[in-house]
């Protein structure tokens, strides 16, 4: 399920050229080894931010899962986002919510 929903984030960003005040960066990782024993690891991460005037959003999400031999290693998903304000040059209001969560 987080990959379809990852996929289509990046869908989302490159279908909307019209809309400037988006940037943005992603990565996408996967391995797979063989041998002695089977190693499978995936990670992800997905940056937005969003300008408009005095406001800045910034969205993250990554994902990290490792599985080695049949057993899973690491499971780690996690969101965040930050809002802030710039109320002068120098003074600003900001909030940020996170939500993390690793198996291990």
């Amino acid at each position: 399920m987080t990959a379809r929903l990852l996929c289509g984030l990046l869908v989302l960003g490159l279908a909307t050229p019209a809309l400037a005040d988006f940037s943005g960066k992603g990565e996408l990782g996967l391995v797979f080894a063989r041998g002695n024993s089977e190693t499978e690891t995936g990670n992800a991460r997905f940056d937005l931010i969003y300008k408009q005037e005095r406001w800045t959003n910034e969205t993250n999400l990554s994902a990290v899962y490792a599985r080695d031999s049949g057993e899973t290693s690491a499971n780690r998903f996690v969101l965040a986002n930050k809002t802030d304000y710039s109320l002068d040059e120098k003074s600003y209001v900001l909030g940020a919510l996170r939500y993390d969560r690793d198996q291990f």
